[in-house]
């Protein structure tokens, strides 16, 4: 093991439950950086909102919850949305 891995071992530890937040953030980001990067973005969101639907229409979907449904579909709209550019 590395010493940079070393430190973020300790930093995990450290950070306890925070530190899902930062693995979901990660994978939110690479998420929207292929999407926008796909030559047809559009086609990904079709498969998705395919996907999305049968997730919530099966059994093992989210549970009949008005607040978990309204944040999966901000979560969705947040994936898709273009990134912005910041002025350097």
């Amino acid at each position: 093991m590395t010493p940079e891995q070393q430190s973020a071992r300790e930093a995990v530890s450290r950070l306890g439950d925070e530190t899902r937040t930062l693995q979901i953030a990660a994978a939110q980001m690479a998420i929207k950086a292929l999407i926008a990067t796909h030559p047809d973005p559009a086609a990904v969101r079709a498969v998705y909102d395919q996907l999305l639907g049968q997730f919530m229409a099966s059994t093992s979907g989210l549970p009949s919850n008005s607040d978990r449904m309204l944040v999966l579909r901000d979560i969705s709209a947040t994936l898709f949305a273009p990134p912005v550019v910041l002025d350097m």
